[in-house]
């Protein structure tokens, strides 16, 4: 499969899978030419605990809230003694890997036994089958809940409203929110430098933290913009991306012309960068399946989650908080009964997701057409060992994107519908940045069209952007704030009766109060209900909540004579 650009279409170009160099005869060589170089990974024992960890303070933070693992060696850069020694023996290292402990090199058959035979070298594996090690899971943290403050908008989407609608996106951008304060990461192509208009607010509010090539060469493939665009991009009347206020880290990873194991390695270079630089969410509109003629290609048989080098990353990236959203692939018109069952690599022929598609961590993203018909091409599932494949799905056909040096287009595939996913899970954050990564896409999956019927197709179903954001603020239980106001002699309970469907407040205070107010506030700060403005009786009271308000986290505050507090309540409808 050549999905790493997973682009189908591009305006009225059609852009199919591209087709390998051909090899051509040549004459034999009098003598038996030299056995080529291989892509090769060198597994290391041990590290430098002496060196520097590169992670930033965001990315300390982000791992303390929502990482599932603390394994501080993860992070020391690979010792600089051992690579000295491979430069020794005339081997060039092309990246290092710290989750790994390893560095990839192009190695002929005596370097790989010289390579072998040092004495901190654990092993050698080929770059795309190396599995590391589980990690440890680590019980969860806990931070406050985030009551962000934010600007109602009305917005002219322009063409890019439908891809927006079709995911219900538009509701929660409209009250205000749009990913602020979330990094966001990509994985990708060139970006054309982001000088395009749609980047300009990016740009100018100084959102943009960073980007980074890590390809083989220079190339003109701009599917990076174009996927970025669809994520953050905003010139009203033209193109909004669904989380255009988020900040941005982008990595260029993938080398167009070809492809090449090359770029599994740079791929996992680059999402190390993203994962220190401290990234919270990160698309991936890429995917490995079979690879140029002379490379190491997959099989269905090993897309199992923990084969291909990009999922492992991908899954490790995940254990460190960052919640990883992955294009599905384009492979899904080949027939079943052609491509169902096959072992090898089969010309035109893939029909499943790839890789880091099929990691257990990573949020997979099919795609549909604007009537929220699956879209053709769109890879299905299941995994090798038997798991639902995609995650969910949103719209990847005439999807508005950003292209050239200031045009828009119509392009499709699930290189599209992924950032737009990324976008939303970018707005779950912004309204509640405790989630885990796994917290995200049980929200995204249990809110989306299919969630109580889930398929190989459309996996749970196509996002409801609207409904996930509401989920994710009342995600975790309420917790009663009236501790954290000195003196304050009161209690309140938030309260939600399934089976009447109301939410109430119950006031408890010893001596009540003769004159007291309680408010109740939505997440912009706006006064949506007075429940009392007077006397507070003594004991417990009971304050229900106005039918009028729609599902949703609200914010209350109690003051009053020896009686105050605070606290969120739970509106569910």
């Amino acid at each position: 499969m050549r999905a790493r650009p997973l682009l189908i279409a591009l305006g009225s170009l059609a852009l199919g899978p591209l087709t390998p160099p051909a090899v051509h005869a040549q004459d034999a060589p009098a003598a038996r030419a030299p056995a080529p170089a291989v892509r090769t990974w060198i597994f290391f024992d041990g590290k430098d605990d002496t060196a520097a960890s590169p992670a930033t303070e965001a990315a300390l933070r982000r791992r303390a809230l929502r990482g599932n693992e603390d394994r501080s060696t993860l992070d020391l850069p690979v010792t600089a003694g051992y690579l000295a020694r491979l430069e020794a023996l005339g081997v060039h290292v092309r990246h290092t890997s710290r989750w790994l402990n390893a560095a990839s090199a192009d190695l002929t058959p005596a370097q790989a036994d010289a390579v072998a035979a040092l004495p901190f070298v654990r092993g050698l594996g080929d770059v795309a089958r190396f599995a590391p090690a589980e990690a440890p899971a680590e019980p969860a943290r806990l931070w406050p809940l985030a009551v962000f403050a934010a600007t109602p908008a009305a917005i002219d989407y322009g063409a890019s409203r439908t891809q927006l609608e079709t995911m219900n996106a538009v509701p929660p951008l409209e009250r205000g929110l749009s990913g602020r304060g979330v990094v966001l990461g990509f994985l990708d192509t060139e970006y054309g430098g982001l000088t395009h208009p749609a980047f300009a607010r990016l740009v100018n509010e100084g959102r943009l933290a960073g980007t980074r090539n890590f390809a083989l060469g220079p190339q003109s493939d701009r599917h990076g913009q174009n996927t970025l665009s669809t994520a953050v991009g905003y010139v009203e009347g033209q193109l909004v991306g669904s989380a255009y206020g988020a900040t941005v880290l982008a990595a260029t990873t993938e080398f167009a012309p070809t492809e090449t194991n090359a770029e599994e390695d740079a791929f996992v270079a680059g999402l190390e960068w993203l994962e220190a630089g401290g990234v919270d969410v990160v698309n991936v509109s890429l995917g490995y399946t079979v690879f140029d003629g002379g490379q190491r290609s997959y099989t269905p048989a090993d897309l199992n989650g923990d084969k291909g080098v990009t999922t492992r990353a991908a899954d490790a990236a995940a254990a460190r908080g960052v919640v990883m959203v992955v294009s599905a692939g384009n492979e899904g018109t080949s027939g079943s009964t052609l491509c169902t069952g096959y072992q090898q690599p089969v010309a035109g022929c893939w029909y499943f997701v790839g890789t880091p598609a099929d990691g257990d961590s990573v949020i997979a993203v099919g795609a549909v057409t604007p009537t929220r018909a699956k879209a053709s091409f769109s890879s299905n599932g299941p995994t090798a060992d038997g798991r639902i494949k995609p995650d969910v799905s949103a719209q990847g056909t005439a999807v508005r994107i950003a292209t050239g040096a200031a045009g828009y287009a119509s392009a499709s595939g699930t290189s599209f519908s992924s950032p737009l996913v990324a976008g939303v899970a970018a707005l779950l954050l912004e309204v509640e940045p405790r989630l885990k990564p796994i917290d995200v896409r049980t929200i995204l999956r249990r809110t989306a069209s299919q969630a109580n019927a889930p398929d190989n197709r459309l996996g749970w179903g196509i996002v409801n952007a609207n409904a996930a954001v509401l989920d994710a603020g009342a995600f975790f239980p309420v917790a009663n704030a009236a501790d954290d106001v000195p003196g304050a002699p009161v209690r309140v309970r938030a309260t939600f009766n399934a089976a009447t469907g109301t939410s109430a407040l119950f006031v408890d205070t010893p001596a009540g109060a003769p004159a007291a107010r309680l408010v109740v506030y939505d997440l912009l700060g706006r006064e949506r209900a007075v429940l009392l403005d007077g006397a507070l009786p003594t004991g417990e009271t009971r304050f229900a909540l106005p039918a009028a308000l729609e599902s949703g986290v609200y914010a209350y505050r109690l003051d009053g004579t020896g009686a105050r507090a605070v606290g969120t309540v739970v509106v569910r409808r």
